[in-house]
């Protein structure tokens, strides 16, 4: 919380002083207007560009939350960023192993999070969400041009919340410092950001009776009356990243436009930490222990990545076409052998380079059309032979409405994760040799302004992988018990057959003069391989809501109800051990219980507010079944206070 105060002093106070207050802005905004937000540009990972935008719209509303999107596909746990679950296919492809880790990566910022900024005046963002029982976070963030062709910008988010169950405590940190720099001549270019970031949660391990959860019953309205599984358990995730991106134009041009050369590299390093000081905890995972006193289980995880590339582009800037060779080093695993028995020998870690090869383009036929493709493929190394092919095109029809379409093949290894895992406790301990994975993701959208939204998408995974339940190997003495929540050791298990999925998704905002009335539902159906990959068939949500503008237009005001709702469906259960989810021996069904909420939003110039009661009906129904996982309830009814405040200097 120091860091985060010191933060936005800084912020507010300082930085505003610097040199561009005396730079005419007009000097290189040329033609736009002073009062135009698009003055104030924002450029994602792959350099496409949007506006600082200070409208008050539903979308807004449903991206205030931790992560900063929306998050219809997941839901959450009990306490603000304590976990969630996946309630879509989420699963990524990496021609490198990522760490693995999924759940503690939620709240993780990747390079593709990072945002430069291109601003006439010094910009300030601060969003704000109250939590749970002395819990909020805030995420701020300032921008500046020192002059037309400088900008930096720093960020930071921060989260505390306690929460209302024992051992739910979540304290996490992400700071980033970015900069974008284009030279006078516009020959060379520049992206690069740094960020550390901090991760903490209290693992509680869920509660230990559901049945006390959903039969409402009295003497349990003070959450901190359940007891929980574990007691004493936390985990860890750190990390830090540089990054850069830069490119030169060469003096070398023909008809078509001008030949460049690009250089992109990370350095990236993390670490993962499970511990816990209780000896009975063992019997919650069903494994005997090294050590009967501390468990303290700590991952080291490190990625290397360059790539070089040459290519042309045309005079806007906007279609190019660019072939390049990369070379990546990666260090996972522990600081010693680990001997588990004679016959079961742990290896230190998992590491070594993969050197590939890539090519990337993207071709605007018209002013309407653009295609884009992009290629890589290792061609030796310790990760050799995975590739990933991905296509796309894109048509706007009227400058009103969008049609588009992607292909992606992938051939890729597991995460890191499933290869190898040292741990305390005994039946953790495990080497693997994996196969690759190979996907096929097809995904063709309309958007509409004027009509609707709407996708179709088709997923076929093979090899998919997965964690499993394992033997529990423990010797449970007189006076002691399994819980009956608790969780089996885990092993990795590749799927001999095909996961098929097909999912059709559709949004709609229908206006009736002031009332309005915004659907998104997305229906799911696995073909094939639903034992074990699990979804609910049907993810919707629902707001009926009144719009308006008060006081000659100072004021413009949304307020109406939601209902978020999916499906009954077998959930997968989560293990704190390894941040992960795994298929449990028993049937654990979630899902099937309306979650209303009833918001108020304003805005008063830059000035957004966010009021909203949570899962209004919980005082209501009388039973509750709102589990965001087995054995991990959701959020009861609250009142949750936020806002977005940007200020222009």
């Amino acid at each position: 919380m120091k860091k985060l105060i010191a933060l936005i002093s800084l912020i507010l106070f300082v930085l505003p002083t610097f040199s561009q207050s005396t730079i005419d802005p007009l000097d290189w905004y040329k033609g736009v207007s002073k009062d135009s937000i698009k003055r104030y540009k924002i450029y994602n990972y792959v350099s496409d560009s949007s506006y600082v935008d200070t409208n008050l719209a539903l979308k807004k509303y449903f991206k205030l939350k931790l992560l900063r999107k929306d998050d219809l596909a997941l839901v959450t746990f009990a306490n603000q960023g304590e976990n969630f679950n996946w309630l879509t296919y989420q699963e990524g492809a990496s021609m490198t192993p990522e760490m693995g880790f999924r759940t503690k990566h939620f709240n993780y910022l990747t390079q593709n999070d990072i945002k430069y900024y291109d601003v006439a005046t010094p910009i300030t963002e601060l969003a704000y969400r109250s939590g749970y029982n002395k819990g909020q976070f805030l995420d701020a963030i300032f921008s500046t041009n020192v002059n037309p062709y400088l900008n930096f910008s720093l960020g930071y988010k921060g989260l505390r919340s306690v929460g209302r169950y024992h051992s739910s405590l979540t304290s996490q940190g992400n700071f980033q410092a970015a900069l974008h720099y284009r030279s006078k001549s516009k020959k060379y270019y520049l992206r690069t950001h740094f960020t550390f970031q901090d991760l903490s949660n209290e693992e509680s391990g869920g509660i230990e009776n559901d049945s006390l959860f959903t039969s409402n019953s009295e003497n349990y309205t003070t959450r901190t009356a359940f007891n929980m599984n574990l007691v004493g358990a936390k985990t860890m995730l750190k990390g830090k990243r540089f990054y850069i991106d830069h490119r030169y134009n060469l003096p070398i041009s023909i008809k078509s436009g001008d030949f460049f050369i690009q250089h992109t590299g990370s350095y990236e390093t993390k670490f993962f930490q499970y511990t816990d000081n209780i000896a009975d905890n063992k019997y919650f995972f069903g494994s005997e222990v090294f050590d009967d006193k501390i468990t303290n289980d700590s991952t080291n995880y490190r990625n290397i990545q360059n790539d070089v590339y040459i290519g042309i582009k045309d005079r806007k800037g906007k279609s190019y076409l660019k072939f390049g060779a990369g070379y990546n080093n990666q260090l996972y695993g522990y600081d010693t052998i680990k001997v588990v028995t004679d016959n079961k020998i742990i290896p230190a870690n998992i590491n070594g380079n993969t050197a590939n090869i890539k090519a990337e383009g993207r071709l605007f036929i018209l002013q309407n059309l653009s295609l884009g493709a992009r290629a890589s493929y290792n061609i030796d190394g310790k990760f050799s032979d995975a590739f990933d092919l991905i296509t796309s095109a894109k048509l706007r029809i009227n400058n009103k409405h969008e049609l588009g379409a992607s292909l992606g093949l992938y051939s890729y290894y597991p995460e890191m994760q499933f290869w190898l895992y040292q741990s305390n406790y005994k039946s953790y301990n495990y080497f693997n040799k994996l196969d690759k994975q190979y996907k096929l993701d097809f995904k063709l959208y309309f958007k509409s302004d004027k009509w609707f939204d709407s996708h179709v998408r088709y997923i076929n995974h093979k090899n998919y992988t997965f964690f499993d339940s394992d033997d529990i190997n423990i010797s449970v003495p007189d006076g002691k018990s399994i819980p009956d929540n608790n969780v089996t050791p885990v092993k990795t298990v590749q799927y001999g057959k095909d996961v098929n999925i097909v999912e059709i998704g559709l949004h709609k905002n229908f206006r009736f003069g002031v009332f309005g009335f915004d659907t998104n539902t997305i229906f799911q159906k696995v073909l094939s391989g639903e034992e074990v990959f699990r979804s609910p068939q049907i993810v919707t949500r629902n707001n009926i809501y009144y719009s308006d503008e008060w006081f000659r237009h100072a004021l413009i005001i949304q307020t109406g109800i939601g209902v978020k709702y999916f499906t009954e469906f077998s959930s997968f259960q989560y293990n704190p051990i390894n941040g992960m989810y795994f298929r449990p021996n028993e049937d654990l069904k979630i899902g099937n219980y309306p979650i209303f909420n009833l918001f108020l939003n304003a805005r008063i110039r830059t000035f957004r507010i966010y009021l909203e009661l949570e899962n209004l009906a919980q005082p209501i129904f009388s039973d509750y079944n709102y589990f965001s996982a087995p054995h991990y309830p959701g959020s009861d009814f609250a009142f949750r206070f936020g806002f977005v405040w940007n200020f222009f200097t």
